[in-house]
């Protein structure tokens, strides 16, 4: 935990193009201070939502990998992630890259400063705990039998989590990061911040 700015490599930023379809081209419009921190928290939370979704594992191996994913982001282990089984499930060879490629995206997590890891192992315990509360809710779920939520706090909270953590980590990353020194004026930081 060196607290240098994140510098994504070369083939993280290429696996965050062909993983996130829609999300790289957005990465634009954000400072550029900021960028590479979203980025690598994408990335890990779309190596969270692979594992989630790899519906030839059995559900209880997904559970696992979860939560192993999630200790690893909070810093609680250390254990090393081999998601090589996981990612020959793939349909998409990204999405295999991505799997096989976690203790990249894990080792320049460590190299945040400590509030930029904070942002990111907060909304990324928020959208993991989600993926394994689904897994678990949804798990008997087919076409022939729906799961449905059962109250407006189940809704609120799934929206939550696969949303608006989203939009509050990303809101207050780059507003701080406006003091930072993009060029912001800290009025416009404040509005930012407000959103």
């Amino acid at each position: 935990m060196n607290g240098t700015p994140c510098k994504m490599t070369d083939a993280l930023n290429q696996l965050l193009k062909a993983t996130s379809r829609s999300f790289y081209l957005t990465l634009r419009v954000l400072p550029a201070a900021v960028r590479p921190q979203i980025g690598l928290a994408y990335l890990l939370a779309r190596t969270a939502d692979t594992i989630a979704d790899t519906e030839l594992v059995p559900l209880e191996q997904r559970l696992d990998a979860l939560k192993r994913l999630r200790e690893r982001i909070q810093g609680s282990s250390s254990a090393p992630l081999n998601f090589g089984e996981l990612a020959k499930h793939q349909g998409s060879s990204a999405e295999g890259t991505l799997l096989e490629k976690v203790e990249d995206s894990l080792t320049l997590l460590q190299t945040l400063s400590p509030a930029d890891q904070q942002l990111a192992r907060t909304v990324l315990n928020t959208i993991t705990g989600g993926q394994e509360l689904d897994l678990r809710r949804f798990a008997g779920a087919s076409a022939e039998k729906i799961v449905a939520l059962e109250t407006a706090a189940q809704l609120d909270d799934y929206t939550y989590r696969v949303a608006a953590a989203w939009a509050n980590s990303g809101r207050k990353c780059a507003a701080r990061t406006c003091f930072r020194g993009c060029g912001w004026t800290t009025r416009n930081c404040s509005r930012m911040a407000s959103v």
